[in-house]
C-alpha cells in the first residue's frame, strides 16, 4: 500500500545555518521515496541507507527523485530530521535499582558501584552497548538485569567456548535455573541457524544478551545479519518492552569502524583482475573483483561458517549455491534472499565487458586445447596422456590454420579423417591437466590467460559450434552438461550471455548406416547465443572456419536491433546440503559476480544512532580516503585515521613531515599549507552518548598493573636460511608472513596420504566410468556436433573404461593436513618458565596455530603438568601420563580451579580460549605466539588480570619472541588497541617489555639481526 505525506525537515549546513525544507515522501514497496526534495537535504538523503538516485520524472516541474529503504534506522534520521526527540528514550534519568541482596555461592556479596551503573542502565534504556573491559563483571550485571526486569524469556549469545563459564557464573550467583525466567544458551551459529528458519509462530524472546558482541563487527557476515534480524523482531513485537544488550570488552577491535554493525559456497567462480578464480582460492587474499565492469578492490573472501546451501537454478543454465538469506537483484532494481526467489523471477546477470588478464598459455595453444575438446582424442599410452587432433569433412580446411599454431613442423596422417599427432599437443594435454573424458579442468580455467581462454574457446566453436543459416544465433551441442555449462561460464567472462536449452528424446529411435545399428543420445545441450551476444562473440571470439565466419558476418549484416538480455529467469531452488560458506566486501558495489549472477555481499542495539549510513560512509568521516592509481585500476583507499588532531585535515601527515602534499594520489593538489584535523575517532564515544555504556578497568578496580617481559630467542644458522628461502619464494605477502609464523612456532604444514577414501569421481566408486564409442573403430574421435547426426550415432555403443582419478581402483589417497616439528628455542624458554610457575601450579599458554598447540601440549606433559586445553572442539583435560580426564566444559573448568590438583597447565589458541574465560588462578600468562586478531589478544591477556587474582603475585604476560614476524604481530596488535581506546574515550599509555638478558642468549647477535629485520621489511603488510 502506498503512504504519501508532506513533511518539513530541518538541516543545518557546514556554517551551522539552520535551514527548513518542505518534502514529499511516499512509503511504498519496502522503500521511501522523496518524490520533492530540495537541494539542501541531498546530503542528508545520501547519507542514510540504501540511498538511490532516480532521475527527474515527466512532470512539467522535473521533480527530482530520490528513494531510501524503509528501515529502522532510516525512520530513526526522518524523525530527527522531523524535529522529532528521537534520543528522549536515552535521555531519561537513570533509575537506580537495589541490588544488596545479591549473593555468591550463598554469601551476601552487593554488587560493586560500576556494575550497579550498568545494570541500571539495562534497566533503564533496554537497548544498551556495554563497552566494559575484560574483568569489570559485564556478565553479572546483565544477570541481574536478566533477574529484575519481569522478562521471562532471554536468550544469551556467545562463543561456544564461554557458555560453560557463564552458566557456571549463573549458577554461582544463585540464578534459579527452575524458576520462572527461562534463559537459554546458545552459540552464534546456532542464533544463525534459527534466523535463517524463523517462522512468525516461533516463540520469540523479549530479551537478547549478545555476549562477546564483536563477533557481530562485519555487518555483511551471517551471524550480525542474525543478529540484526532478532533485535528488529524485538523491537518490532516488543517497543521500548524489549530488551537487546551486547557486551564487549573489545567493541572496534580492528578499527573504529567496528562500532557501526555491532554467502557462498567455495566452489563459486568469481572473475578477478588476474582471471577467473573460485572462492576457495580467494580466502583471506586482497584481490580485484570484476563488477558490473569496474574492478573493485577486496581484501578477499573470509568464511561466515557453516550453512545449509540452496542452489539457484535458472531457464538460461546459469546456477549458483548460496545460503537462503544470499541476495541477487531482481529485475525491478530491488535485492531478494535465495530463500524467496519464485520461479519465473528475473534476476541481473553480471554482464562483464571485454575484460582480459595475465596467465599462462597463448591464443594458439588454447585454440589447439579447444580443437582436441571438440575433435579429437586423449588417450593414455607408456603411462603418459596424449592428444590427437581429428578434422572430418569441411573442417579439413582448418588444418593449415592449426598447423601456425604448431611450433616446428607437424605431421598431418589419413583422409577422412584427417589426423595431427604431435608432441605439442600432448604437452599442452599434461601441461593443463586434460583427460580422455576431455572434460575442461578447474586448474585450466582458473590460470589460463584471457588470450588462451578466446582461443579455447574459438578452437571448440570452430569444431563443434555452428550458425544459423536464417537468423543471427550461433550455437555450441555437447553430450556432457558439465562441459557446456563450463562453456557458458567461460563465455561470460567475455561479456557473452548465453541460453542453454537441454533436447531430450524420450522415445529415440535407433539408426542405420551400413547396415549398423546405432542408439541415439537421450539428451543434447544445446548452447544459444543470440542477437547482440551474438555479435560480441562474432568480435571477441569469432571463427578461424571460412564458412561459419563468412556466415556470421552476413547474419550480423542483417540483424534486427533488439534489447540485450540482462536477466535470467529463475527456474528453481532447491536445498543441496551444508557446506562452508563464504562472503566478501566489495566496497561501493556491495555486490560480485557469481558464477555469473549478481550477488550481493547492520547496526543492532539501535539501528540510527551513527547518521553515516555505512560502514563505507563511516570510513570516509574517520580517515583519510583517496582516490590511488593502482596497477588494476582506480581504487578508494584509506591512508590513515583522523585520530590526532596534529594531523593535517587534508593529507593526514604531521605538520613536521610536510611537505603536505597528496603524494601519488590522482590529481595531486599543489602543496597545500598545513591545517589541524578534527580528532573524529576520539570523538566517536561522544556520539554514542545515552547507548553506550563505556567502563574501563582502571577505574572500576584497584587491580596491580600487568608486568610484560620479551624472551627474544636466537634463531640457529639453519632456521635463518629456511626463513630467507620462504621470503624469496613466497607467492605473496600474507603467505610469506604466514608460513614465517608456523617456522618461528618450530614445525610446518604439510599434506600427507592418510589411507584412502572412495573414489568422488566415478559412480559408487566402482572404479570405472561410462563413455561411448564406436565398436568398429573403438579408438576414432567424434565431436558433438557428429552426435547430432542420427545416423552417426546409431552405431555408437557405450563401454565402462577405468576412472582417471582413481585408475580403476576405485579409491583415492586421503590428503591430511600434518606438521613436521623443527628445533625451536622457544621449547628451552618454555619449560623454563613451567620451573618458574611450579609453587603456584598454574600456567596459561596461548599458541596461534593448532600446531603449535599441539607442540605446547606435549611439552607441558613431559615436564609433568596435567593440561586443560581449550581449541575449537571445546575443553579436554589430561594429566600428565596421557590419560583423558574429562571433556566436559564445566567439569574442565572445576578441575582447573580445584588447588588440590597440582600444576595444570591451560593451553589454548587465542581465539578459542582467549574469550569469556576466568583463569585467575595463574599469575603467569605465556603466548608462544600470537592470532593476527587484536581481540583475541586484549581479551585473552584478561582471563587472569581479574577481580580474584592474587593481587600480591599480581600478572606477569610473557611473549616468546623468535623470528621478527612475532614482534610483526605484536606491533599491530599495539596500533589497534590505541584506536579503540580512543574510540572509549581513552589514552592508551606505551607497553614496556622488560627484556630477558640470561644465559639463553636473548639478544640477536648483529649478523642474525641483519638478516632477521631484512626480511621483516620484505614481508610487512
Amino acid at each position: 500500500m502506498s503512504n504519501i505525506q508532506k513533511v518539513k525537515l530541518t538541516t543545518r549546513t557546514s556554517s551551522g545555518k539552520l535551514i527548513r525544507s518542505t518534502a514529499t515522501l511516499e512509503y511504498n514497496d519496502g522503500r521511501i521515496w522523496f518524490l520533492k526534495s530540495p537541494f539542501s537535504l541531498k546530503e542528508e538523503i545520501k547519507a542514510m541507507r540504501g540511498s538511490r538516485w532516480h532521475g527527474r520524472d515527466d512532470d512539467e516541474d522535473g521533480r527530482k527523485i530520490w528513494s531510501i529503504e524503509d528501515c529502522p534506522r532510516n525512520r530513526f534520521q526522518l524523525g530527527f530530521l522531523m524535529g522529532e526527540d528521537v534520543y528522549a528514550w536515552f535521555d531519561r534519568e537513570l533509575t537506580r535499582h537495589d541490588y544488596s541482596d545479591t549473593r555468591c555461592n550463598g554469601e551476601l556479596t552487593p554488587l560493586m558501584l560500576h556494575q550497579c551503573d550498568m545494570s541500571d542502565s539495562g534497566l533503564t534504556y533496554h537497548y544498551q552497548l556495554w563497552a566494559a573491559e575484560m574483568g569489570t563483571g559485564k556478565t553479572l550485571s546483565a544477570q541481574k538485569v536478566i533477574e529484575k526486569s519481569g522478562v521471562l524469556h532471554w536468550w544469551w549469545v556467545g562463543p561456544k567456548s564461554s557458555l560453560p563459564n557463564i552458566r557456571r557464573e549463573f549458577a554461582k550467583w544463585g540464578f534459579d535455573f527452575s524458576g520462572p525466567i527461562r534463559v537459554e544458551f546458545i552459540t552464534y551459529d546456532e542464533l544463525t541457524r534459527r534466523m535463517d528458519e524463523w517462522k512468525p509462530e516461533n516463540a520469540l524472546p523479549q530479551g537478547v544478551i549478545f555476549d562477546e558482541s564483536s563477533r557481530l563487527k562485519g555487518d555483511t557476515s551471517q551471524r550480525t545479519q542474525a543478529a540484526q534480524r532478532l533485535a528488529d523482531l524485538i523491537r518490532e513485537k516488543f517497543g521500548f518492552d524489549g530488551y537487546v544488550i551486547e557486551m564487549s570488552g573489545t567493541p572496534s577491535p580492528k578499527s573504529p569502524l567496528d562500532w557501526w554493525s555491532q554467502c557462498l559456497s567455495a566452489d563459486t567462480w568469481v572473475l578477478t583482475s588476474q582471471g577467473p578464480r573460485q572462492i576457495a582460492q580467494l580466502i583471506g587474499v586482497p584481490v580485484c573483483v570484476r563488477v558490473r565492469d569496474q574492478l573493485c578492490q577486496t581484501r578477499g573472501f573470509y568464511q561466515t561458517g557453516q550453512r545449509t546451501l540452496f542452489r539457484l537454478q535458472t531457464v538460461e543454465g546459469y546456477s549458483v549455491k548460496g545460503t537462503p538469506d544470499h541476495r541477487f537483484l531482481k529485475a525491478n532494481g530491488e535485492w531478494c534472499q535465495l530463500a524467496n526467489l519464485q520461479a519465473g523471477d528475473m534476476i541481473a546477470l553480471a554482464n562483464h565487458g571485454d575484460a582480459n588478464w595475465i596467465g599462462e598459455g597463448t591464443f594458439g595453444d588454447g585454440y589447439l586445447l579447444g580443437f582436441l575438446v571438440g575433435d579429437g582424442h586423449v588417450y593414455e599410452k607408456d603411462g603418459n596422456l596424449h592428444g590427437t587432433l581429428a578434422f572430418f569433412g569441411r573442417k579439413r580446411r582448418l588444418v593449415d590454420a592449426v598447423k601456425t599454431y604448431i611450433p616446428g613442423s607437424c605431421r598431418v596422417t589419413g583422409s577422412d579423417p584427417l589426423g595431427i599427432h604431435n608432441k605439442y599437443v600432448s604437452h599442452l594435454v599434461r601441461r593443463f591437466g586434460f583427460g580422455p573424458t576431455k572434460d575442461i579442468p578447474t586448474d585450466f580455467e582458473a590460470t589460463a590467460s584471457s588470450d588462451c581462454l578466446r582461443g579455447f574457446l574459438r578452437g571448440l566453436f570452430d569444431a563443434d559450434g555452428s550458425v544459423d543459416y536464417n537468423r543471427l544465433r550461433v550455437t555450441l551441442s555437447q553430450v556432457k552438461e558439465d562441459r557446456v555449462l563450463v562453456v557458458q561460464r567461460l563465455l561470460s567472462y567475455f561479456g557473452i550471455r548465453t541460453t542453454l536449452q537441454r533436447n531430450e528424446k524420450r522415445n529415440a529411435k535407433p539408426s542405420y548406416i551400413n547396415g549398423r545399428k546405432i542408439n541415439s543420445p537421450s539428451i543434447v545441450y544445446i548452447l544459444h547465443i543470440t542477437g547482440d551476444d551474438a555479435v560480441a562473440f562474432g568480435g571477441r571470439i569469432g571463427f578461424n572456419h571460412p564458412d561459419k565466419a563468412a556466415r556470421l558476418s552476413q547474419r550480423i549484416a542483417a540483424r534486427h536491433h533488439f534489447p540485450p538480455r540482462m536477466f535470467a529467469t529463475v527456474a528453481n531452488v532447491a536445498e543441496t546440503g551444508t557446506e562452508p560458506v563464504y562472503d566478501v566486501e566489495v566496497p561501493g558495489e556491495h555486490c560480485f559476480a557469481a558464477n555469473g549472477l549478481l550477488a550481493h555481499n547492520c547496526e543492532i542495539a539501535w539501528p540510527g544512532f551513527l547518521r553515516e549510513g555505512s560502514r563505507k560512509a563511516l570510513e570516509q568521516r574517520c580517515g583519510f580516503v583517496v582516490m590511488q592509481q593502482f596497477d588494476s585500476g582506480i581504487f578508494p583507499k584509506r591512508i590513515g585515521w583522523k585520530d590526532d588532531q596534529r594531523k593535517c585535515k587534508h593529507c593526514g601527515l604531521f605538520e613536521a613531515d610536510g611537505p603536505h602534499e597528496l603524494d601519488g594520489i590522482l590529481d595531486p593538489s599543489e602543496v597545500h599549507p598545513f591545517e589541524p584535523s578534527f580528532n573524529e575517532v576520539a570523538y566517536m564515544h561522544e556520539r554514542l552518548k545515552g547507548l553506550v555504556v563505556i567502563k574501563h578497568k582502571k577505574d572500576c578496580l584497584t587491580l596491580p598493573d600487568k608486568r610484560y617481559r620479551k624472551i627474544i630467542c636466537r634463531p640457529n644458522p639453519s632456521v635463518l636460511r629456511v626463513a630467507q628461502a620462504i621470503v624469496d619464494s613466497a607467492p605473496n605477502t600474507i603467505t610469506g608472513l604466514t608460513l614465517l609464523r608456523e617456522l618461528s612456532d618450530g614445525f610446518q604444514y604439510r599434506d600427507i596420504e592418510d589411507g584412502e577414501i572412495p573414489c568422488p569421481h566415478c559412480p559408487n566408486s566402482c572404479g570405472e566410468v561410462e563413455e561411448w564409442f564406436d565398436p568398429d573403430d573403438p579408438e576414432a574421435a567424434y565431436s558433438a556436433i557428429d552426435m547430432l547426426n542420427e545416423e552417426f550415432v546409431a552405431r555408437l555403443q557405450k563401454r565402462n573404461v577405468p576412472c582417471t582419478r582413481c585408475g580403476g581402483s576405485g579409491t583415492v589417497p586421503k590428503i591430511v593436513r600434518a606438521t613436521r616439528e623443527v628445533p625451536c628455542p622457544k621449547e628451552k624458554a618454555l619449560k623454563m618458565l613451567l620451573d618458574e610457575c611450579e609453587e603456584n601450579g598454574r600456567i596459561v599458554v596461548f599458541a596461534g596455530f593448532t600446531g603449535s598447540v599441539d607442540r605446547v601440549t606435549n611439552i607441558c606433559r613431559k615436564e609433568g603438568w596435567s593440561v586443560l586445553r581449550c581449541d575449537g572442539r571445546g575443553f579436554e583435560v589430561t594429566d600428565r601420563e596421557a590419560n583423558i580426564i574429562t571433556q566436559k566444559g564445566e567439569a574442565a573448568l572445576d578441575f582447573w580451579a580445584d588447588r588440590d590438583n597440582q600444576r595444570v597447565a591451560f593451553v589454548a589458541h587465542p581465539e578459542s580460549g582467549g574469550m569469556s574465560l576466568t583463569l585467575v588462578e595463574s599469575r603467569m600468562i605465556v603466548y608462544w605466539s600470537n592470532s593476527w586478531k587484536p581481540e583475541y589478544r586484549i581479551q585473552s591477556e584478561d582471563r587472569c588480570h581479574r577481580k580474584g587474582m592474587d593481587e600480591n603475585q599480581g600478572l606477569t604476560i610473557v611473549d616468546l619472541i623468535h623470528l621478527p614476524s612475532d614482534d610483526r604481530v605484536l606491533e599491530i596488535i599495539r596500533n589497534n588497541r590505541r584506536l579503540e581506546l580512543l574510540t572509549m574515550g581513552e589514552v592508551m599509555g606505551d607497553i614496556e617489555w622488560e627484556a630477558d638478558t640470561d644465559e639463553r642468549e636473548a639478544v640477536l647477535t648483529e649478523a642474525a639481526g641483519e638478516n632477521l629485520y631484512e626480511m621483516r621489511l620484505a614481508t610487512t603488510v
